[in-house]
C-alpha cells in the first residue's frame, strides 16, 4: 500500500469570513491505495471486503475557526456496470465499490451524503478518515488476473465557525489520484459418481459401467482430471484392482467409450483436460472388468482417488 501525499491548499480564512481575522491554514492530504486481496476465489461466489484511509492535516488553525474539506470520487478508468465501479485487466472487468461508511451503504461519490467530509479545528487540526471497499459477489466468471483501477479524488474545502458546518463548497481546490487493485485466483472442485459394474456369475466377456466426474474451474483455467491407481497403486490405468481380502478382480478406467484410452495421473499422457468456464464439466470414467479367471463370488471394490490440477 504505497500513500499518494500532496500539499492541498492554502485556506485565508478571511476569504471566507470577512469578519473573522486573516490567518492562513495549510492543509495537506494523504491518500492510502485501497487494496484488495491478492488471493481471491470467486467460484463461491462470495464478496471481498477491504478498508483504506485519508489523513487529513491542516496548520494554522486559530481561535474558533474551523476547516471543511470534502473528498468527491469518480468512477475511475472503467465504465460502471449496474451500478457498480469497475476493475479491469485488459479486456477483463471486475465490479467493487467504495463507500463511506463501514456498513457499506453509501457509496463514496460527488454528492450529498455520498462526499467524505473531514472536519478540522485548532484543538484537532488532523484526522484519519477510513473509508471502505467490496469486491461484488456473485462473480463466478471473472478470469483469474491482477485487476487494478485509478481513481480521481477531487478536493473542496472552507473555513467557517459555529458547531454545523455548512454544505459542501463546489470549487474544486486539487484533484488527485489513488489506485485499487485486487486479484482473482484459478480455482477449481470436483465431485464424482461411483462405478458400479453389473453382477455377473463369470469373468467370460467385457463388464462396462461408466461413473461421472463433475469439475469447476475459474473462467479460462486450463486443467487435468486425474485418477489415481486405486489401493494396488497401478501404474497402468488398465490394470487396477478391485479386492476381496486376498483375492481380486484386474479392472480398467479410459476417457473414450472404446476403452482405448486409459485413464491414469500423468498430465499431458493419460489425464482428460478441459478448460473451465465457471460453470460445472462433465467428464465421463468409462470402466472395464475384461475376461478373466473368475474368483470367489462376493463384492469386490477400490477405491480411486480424483484430483484436478490446474494453474
Amino acid at each position: 500500500m504505497h500513500p499518494l501525499r500532496a500539499l492541498l491548499f492554502g485556506l485565508i480564512a478571511g476569504a471566507f469570513l470577512p469578519s473573522a481575522p486573516a490567518h492562513a491554514q495549510t492543509c495537506s492530504v494523504t491518500f492510502n491505495n485501497l487494496a484488495f486481496a491478492t488471493n481471491m476465489d470467486v467460484l463461491p461466489g462470495a464478496s471481498f471486503d477491504s478498508a483504506s484511509s485519508i489523513a487529513s492535516s491542516c496548520t494554522g488553525i486559530t481561535g474558533s475557526t474551523r476547516v471543511q474539506l470534502c473528498y468527491a470520487l469518480d468512477n475511475g478508468t472503467y465504465p460502471t456496470s449496474g451500478g457498480w465501479r469497475q476493475m479491469g485487466s485488459g479486456a477483463n472487468r471486475l465490479r467493487f465499490q467504495a463507500y463511506v461508511d463501514s456498513g457499506r451503504t453509501i457509496t463514496w461519490g460527488t454528492s450529498g451524503t455520498g462526499l467524505i467530509q473531514v472536519l478540522l479545528r485548532r484543538t484537532s487540526p488532523s484526522a484519519t478518515t477510513p473509508y471502505y471497499g467490496t469486491v461484488a459477489g456473485s462473480q463466478q466468471t471473472a478470469v483469474p488476473a491482477a485487476y487494478s483501477t485509478t481513481m480521481t479524488v477531487s478536493v473542496t474545502g472552507q473555513t467557517y465557525t459555529g458547531a454545523t458546518p455548512p454544505p459542501c463548497p463546489t470549487t474544486v481546490l486539487a484533484t488527485f489520484n489513488f489506485n485499487v487493485s485486487g486479484t482473482v485466483v484459478s480455482s477449481c472442485n470436483a465431485t464424482a459418481t461411483n462405478l458400479t459394474f453389473n453382477n455377473t456369475n463369470f469373468l467370460t466377456t467385457n463388464n462396462d459401467a461408466t461413473s461421472t466426474v463433475s469439475v469447476t474451474c475459474t473462467n479460462t483455467t486450463p486443467y487435468h482430471v486425474r485418477l489415481s491407481g486405486g489401493n494396488a497403486a497401478a501404474s497402468d490405468p488398465t490394470q487396477r484392482k478391485m479386492t476381496l481380502g486376498a483375492n481380486q478382480i484386474t479392472y480398467g478406467l479410459y476417457r473414450d467409450s472404446g476403452r482405448s484410452q486409459g485413464w491414469g495421473s500423468t498430465d499431458g499422457v493419460n489425464t482428460d483436460p478441459g478448460t473451465g468456464t465457471a460453470s460445472a464439466i462433465s467428464h465421463t470414467v468409462y470402466g472395464r472388468i475384461p475376461p478373466q479367471a473368475t474368483p470367489p463370488p462376493g463384492t469386490y471394490s477400490d477405491t480411486v482417488i480424483v484430483t484436478v490440477s490446474f494453474l
